[in-house]
C-alpha cells in the first residue's frame, strides 16, 4: 500500500476522534493480504476483523484477537469495525460498498476506474 491509504487513515482517524481506527477486511487474497500488511504499520488503526468465503484463508491472515467470519455482512453488523476495505473482485464491489455504506461504515475501495461509473444498472448509483 503506498503513502495514499497512510493519509486517508489518518484523515480518518481525525474525523472519528477515536484512539484507535478499527478496520474490517472483506478478501484475504493478495489485495487483502497487502492491505492487512499496511495496517500493520500503522499505530492509530488495526485490523478487527477479516471475512472470506474461504473460513482458512481469512483465519491465515489474522492476528491474535482478530475476528474471522465467511460473510461481510457479520462484519458491517459489528458496532467495533470503524472502517471496512473491500479487497474483493471488480465484479463483487458494488453490492459490498453499498452494503457497507448502508451499514454507516466507512469504506477504503482501491479501484483504478469503476466499471458503473456510465450506464450504472440499477439504481443509478454512479458506483
Amino acid at each position: 500500500m503506498d503513502d495514499h491509504f497512510i493519509r486517508l487513515t489518518n484523515k480518518l482517524w481525525e474525523m472519528e476522534g477515536v484512539s484507535m481506527i478499527k478496520a474490517g477486511v472483506i478478501g484475504a487474497g493478495s489485495m487483502g493480504r497487502a492491505h492487512t500488511a499496511a495496517y500493520a504499520r500503522l499505530q492509530n488503526a488495526q485490523v478487527a476483523a477479516i471475512c472470506d468465503i474461504r473460513r482458512e484463508k481469512a483465519a491465515h491472515l489474522a492476528g491474535p484477537g482478530v475476528k474471522v467470519a465467511t460473510d461481510y455482512r457479520e462484519l458491517l453488523r459489528d458496532p467495533e469495525i470503524d472502517v471496512v476495505n473491500v479487497c474483493l473482485p471488480t465484479y463483487l464491489h458494488k453490492e459490498a460498498v453499498l452494503a457497507a455504506a448502508a451499514a454507516g461504515k466507512h469504506v477504503f475501495l482501491r479501484e483504478a476506474g469503476c466499471p458503473y461509473s456510465r450506464g450504472c444498472p440499477g439504481d443509478g448509483c454512479g458506483l
